[in-house]
């Protein structure tokens, strides 16, 4: 009795590889991703100015980035002696606005030299509505529980968010012509907004992404969204709360993106590395003694083997626990 689909799909044309300079932007399901591609020493940049759900204010975000668009001061609100950015995650209020300036600028700059070296964007949307500020009608990327009556909440259409991605594309490609963008739909569910609201949102999601994917040639889609929803659609892969999926659900994404989207020499480093992060969580209960001591040597002599055949890996913190522990 068959249960359950598995549906298969391309391959990324544009394959990652452990040289190159990966940045991801969106939702939360954006960390979760960046992180096992971090945790195999890819580098990554991710979500530097902090998550953006909409398409509209991540877009905003990714543009300032590109642009080096500095903050000053006239960009902030205060409440209760807190400064926030209508533009910026809560973790960058704090305050001492000056400091608060210079963390968001320094953020902003390092971010624009490394997205100048990047070769990959993966961008994920979450939510196709966002709120705009009462006063001027400027769309906020964080309400910072700021009370409801300072916002007015829309929703937005496939051609709004269209017009919005081919605007940044033609400033990220004067940066990089070569750019390769990975879009994904996050699977996390916007039940606050709405179960009917919640599917009309991710529907509106999915007519832009593949909209703009066709009237473009450096932009592909990896569907995250579906493996959830279409072939493990069990409840099971969820959290308590029904909204974000469970680490074995993040686990079997990363597994086909892996397959899809990185490439055979990387998807090989990957499998040998695993060796080193199992030794890690090895629990020593007798140090000093000889089953100890060849502990040691074997993660030792298992990175000097992966020192030698991917010489441009750093493997400074790995050596630094066999030595120390």
């Amino acid at each position: 009795m068959k249960l359950k689909i598995n549906f298969d799909f391309h391959p990324s044309k544009k394959l990652l590889e452990l040289e190159d300079n990966i940045m991801l932007f969106g939702s939360c399901f954006t960390n979760n991703i960046g992180e096992k591609l971090l945790e195999n020493k890819f580098n990554v940049s991710i979500n530097p100015l902090g998550i953006s759900f909409n398409p509209l204010s991540l877009h905003e975000q990714i543009n300032r980035i590109a642009q080096k668009k500095l903050i000053d001061i006239s960009e902030l609100t205060e409440r209760f002696g807190v400064f926030y950015h209508w533009n910026f995650h809560g973790d960058f209020c704090e305050p001492n606005r000056t400091r608060m300036i210079e963390n968001i600028n320094s953020k902003i700059i390092s971010s624009h030299e490394f997205l100048k070296k990047t070769n990959h964007v993966i961008i994920s949307y979450g939510t196709s509505y966002f709120y705009e500020l009462v006063n001027n009608k400027k769309i906020v990327n964080n309400c910072h529980q700021f009370p409801n009556n300072y916002f007015t909440k829309q929703i937005g259409n496939s051609t709004l968010f269209k017009n919005s991605f081919l605007n940044l594309q033609e400033t990220l490609l004067k940066i990089n012509p070569a750019l390769a963008i990975t879009f994904t739909l996050s699977p996390i569910k916007h039940y606050r907004d709405g179960v009917i609201e919640n599917n009309l949102s991710k529907s509106i999601l999915t007519c832009f992404i593949h909209d703009s994917i066709s009237k473009t040639t450096n932009v592909e889609y990896f569907p995250s969204y579906e493996i959830i929803n279409d072939e493990l659609r069990d409840y099971r892969f969820y959290k308590d709360n029904f909204t974000h999926p469970t680490d074995l659900a993040i686990e079997v994404i990363w597994e086909k993106f892996k397959e899809k989207n990185i490439g055979e020499r990387s998807k090989e480093f990957i499998t040998n590395f695993e060796t080193i992060k199992k030794l890690k969580t090895h629990k020593i209960k007798h140090p000093g003694n000889e089953l100890h001591k060849q502990f040691i040597l074997k993660g030792l002599e298992e990175l000097k083997s992966l020192s030698q055949k991917y010489p441009t890996i750093n493997f400074a913190s790995e050596y630094e626990y066999f030595n120390s522990v």
